[in-house]
């Protein structure tokens, strides 16, 4: 054999044994970093697959089950793969018939309708006339007859949904259950599997939202009652979904209802303390801290499903440049168990260590997510497949994270004025200080979810002003962001929004529902 032709079998005899080494040492060290991952977030009570993920939720008796009803067993199924057939498909199509916005196209396409940015300000615009005339001109008084009568035939089509909902709304429970039984098996759902009910759920959202503002424009404190807790308890339904656009439809839930709540307290429309306790119940019910620490959960369940997938997976064929599929497939398998533990990594240190600098605030959880998720997009390269998978996954966290936190902190405020309101019956004005709140409808003191400070309070000579820090971690007073106002600006739960969340009751005289939120 001639000798350059041996020398060049021995260096890829060589090549061969180099690689081999390094496959063995990488399947080495993946197998016992994962392992180790694994262990810890076990001794910390916490799930790694998706059985143990569906093993920490009890089973949920249907009498008490408030998505148990009829109308909404079985609205998030998918039958035989298709979500457009069956019983399933049936219930939501028909809960899709709520979405009020249809009823009214012709008005927001109106010249006459000068201010509507949203649904909820044209409902209300149609229902009261123009701001620059109160008294209505004939234009406003023919455009609130017209709109008063879409709404009085909306909500009598509709009347036996509506009515069906508040019978119920009272149970201890809120999860959404299969159509065939009244248990639900989470191990046999894909966590991956998309939401189908997102469009179903909105157009209840609108619906309710509607007959919540149509009660309160004609005086009905109780209707509008019934309609805010009706909401939180869909709202809870679609937060214990733990994904994320269930989460997403559980915060317009909670938005819309804080909106009418905000309405229901300006106007004074309760009758007593016994209203009061029910929406407390409620609220209660909710907390959006711990539904961002299940999303997480489910996020690094989910995520190192994907990442085994990534190695089962088939490779491409074809001549073409190869995609991280052909490098976790032909590489060794500790690269996948290498993200799989970075990732795991990623969202506990981020989102479920305490914080003691920050205390239980979503402050500190935003700063840690942001170092962990910088981390991990550094270390992102060809050069360093062990983060390249983890690496897909992210910035998922920070994405749902906004809305959340701001959900979080209107539940509070909320709370924090149900007391308040309380407290004014009891002793006939509203406390100097939130120290002086009774515990009756408190789990725990009212805390800012922002930087786990006590909710900052103000009282004033015609009621009370309550704001949270906001995302800039500034006390300024409740001022809010001047440079929040108008299209492309910051929405008030961004991370750029600078300024407070603000909880405002000025109550001159009773009829007040009108008021806005700043």
């Amino acid at each position: 054999m001639p000798r350059p032709l041996k020398y060049l079998l021995w260096f890829l005899v060589a090549l061969v044994g180099l690689v081999a080494i390094y496959y063995q040492i990488a399947n080495w060290a993946g197998r016992r970093a994962w392992a180790k991952t694994q262990a810890e977030l076990r001794a910390a009570g916490e799930p790694v697959t998706q059985g143990e993920w569906a093993a920490r939720f009890p089973v949920v008796p249907p009498e008490d089950n408030f998505c148990a009803i009829d109308l909404l067993r079985g609205v998030t199924e998918v039958e035989d793969g298709d979500e457009f057939s069956g019983e399933s498909a049936e219930k939501r199509q028909r809960l899709e018939e709520l979405d009020a916005r249809k009823y009214f196209e012709e008005h927001f396409e109106s010249e006459d309708v000068p201010r509507l940015g949203n649904f909820r300000s044209g409902i209300e615009w149609s229902l009261s006339g123009s701001e620059s005339n109160p008294n209505g001109g004939p234009k406003e008084n023919a455009l609130k007859q017209t709109t008063e009568e879409r709404v009085a035939s909306y909500l009598d089509e509709f009347e036996d949904v509506f009515v069906e909902l508040d019978e119920s709304n009272h149970r201890r429970h809120a999860v959404f259950v299969p159509a065939a039984g009244g248990t639900l098996d989470r191990e046999s759902i894909s966590l991956l599997s998309p939401a189908p009910f997102p469009k179903a759920m909105l157009s209840l959202h609108f619906g309710l939202g509607l007959r919540m503002f149509a009660a309160l424009d004609r005086g009905d404190g109780e209707t509008c009652r019934q309609s805010v807790i009706t909401l939180l308890r869909l709202a809870e339904a679609n937060a214990n979904e733990h994904r994320s656009m269930a989460t997403i439809c559980s915060i317009l839930q909670m938005r819309m209802a804080d909106d009418g709540l905000f309405r229901y307290l300006n106007g004074k429309w309760y009758t007593g303390e016994e209203d009061l306790g029910d929406l407390s119940v409620a609220l209660n019910r909710l907390n959006y801290r711990e539904t961002f620490r299940e999303i997480t959960r489910t996020e690094w369940v989910v995520g190192t499903e994907c990442l085994t997938w990534f190695q089962r997976s088939t490779p491409s064929n074809g001549y073409r440049w190869p995609t991280l599929d052909d490098v976790y497939v032909w590489g060794p398998s500790g690269w996948i168990d290498q993200n799989k533990a970075n990732l795991c990594r990623m969202y506990y240190s981020g989102v479920m260590k305490p914080d003691e600098e920050s205390g239980r605030g979503f402050l500190g959880i935003q700063r840690r997510t942001e170092e962990n998720v910088s981390k991990v997009l550094k270390a992102k390269s060809w050069w360093n497949p062990c983060y390249a998978g983890a690496a897909i996954f992210a910035e998922s966290t920070a994405t749902c994270l906004e809305p959340v936190a701001y959900a979080e902190t209107i539940r509070v405020q909320d709370l924090t004025a149900l007391t308040l309101e309380y407290y004014l019956l009891r002793r006939g004005e509203y406390p100097e200080g939130l120290e002086e709140l009774p515990s009756e409808f408190l789990i725990e003191p009212p805390l800012d979810p922002m930087d786990g400070q006590v909710m900052r309070y103000r009282k004033t000579a015609n009621g009370y002003l309550l704001y949270s820090v906001g995302w800039d971690g500034v006390d300024d007073g409740g001022a809010v962001d001047p440079g929040s106002q108008g299209a492309g600006k910051p929405s008030i739960a961004s991370f750029d929004y600078k300024g407070d969340w603000v909880w405002e009751i000025k109550r001159n005289k009773r009829d007040n529902q009108n008021a806005e939120k700043p």
